[in-house]
């Protein structure tokens, strides 16, 4: 799970427009169910909590780890993520970065 701000000199639209590349060249490595999800905050859920200080939050969905292996290594993946690479340079000054485990609860698509 990526938090980040844009970096100067990059807008939305550019952001969206390469990250769809992006995950066209996951998508092409067969693994339909992977990929990213981009948010945009919206608005303060809690008027009262201060805000993260992070407009965007982008988040990786791999089944397992040889499934991310398999899609980051690829041609197709490695092609794309040159297009995103000066992005995510400059999205290091800002960025928050952790991976995650999902914990089974009883979710949407858990079942």
């Amino acid at each position: 799970m990526n938090l980040f701000n844009l970096p100067e000199g990059v807008s939305e639209p550019e952001f969206v427009t390469a990250l769809r590349e992006l995950n066209k060249a996951v998508h092409s490595t067969g693994h339909m169910d992977a990929g990213y999800t981009l948010f945009r905050v919206r608005q303060a859920q809690i008027e009262e909590t201060p805000p993260i200080g992070r407009d965007y939050v982008m988040i990786g969905h791999w089944a397992t780890q040889s499934v991310y292996d398999e899609v980051h290594q690829s041609a197709a993946y490695i092609a794309a993520g040159e297009t995103l690479g000066p992005i995510f340079e400059a999205l290091d000054e800002t960025r928050m970065y952790s991976r995650y485990e999902q914990l089974s609860v009883g979710g949407p698509g858990e079942g």
